[in-house]
């Protein structure tokens, strides 16, 4: 089983990454066939799939994770936290968020799901 502090410290990377925008390090965390569930969108699936989420489709234009508080579950991580930011639009945007990790034995994240709390803006 791996130790608390080394889930959190994986998680603590991917927010690094992901508000640095550097999806190849980001998708390098995650597992092969890794699935990424959100609110109101499809399941993403598979490395390939995911950093063509993060390439082309993702909304974001850029922003930073805050307020981030991390859990240690059995299977991984929960965070909570809020978004702000600007989507492509050219909008500003601020939402919070909870994430679940699932962290395989490796150390890759397998599993992803994000959700909004009711009223937040799904982006």
């Amino acid at each position: 089983m791996m130790p608390a502090q080394q889930k959190i410290g994986i998680i603590d990377v991917y927010y690094q990454l992901v508000d640095s925008e550097q999806w190849i390090e980001l998708c390098e965390l995650f597992s092969d066939d890794t699935v990424y569930e959100r609110d109101g969108t499809g399941a993403i699936v598979g490395k390939a799939a995911l950093l063509q989420f993060y390439t082309v489709e993702r909304v974001i234009a850029r922003g930073q994770h805050v307020h981030l508080i991390n859990a240690v579950t059995p299977e991984g991580v929960r965070s909570t936290g809020c978004f702000v930011g600007e989507l492509k639009s050219g909008q500003a945007v601020k939402s919070n968020f909870i994430d679940h990790f699932y962290i395989n034995d490796a150390g890759l994240i397998y599993k992803r799901v994000t959700e909004f709390p009711t009223g937040e803006q799904k982006i």
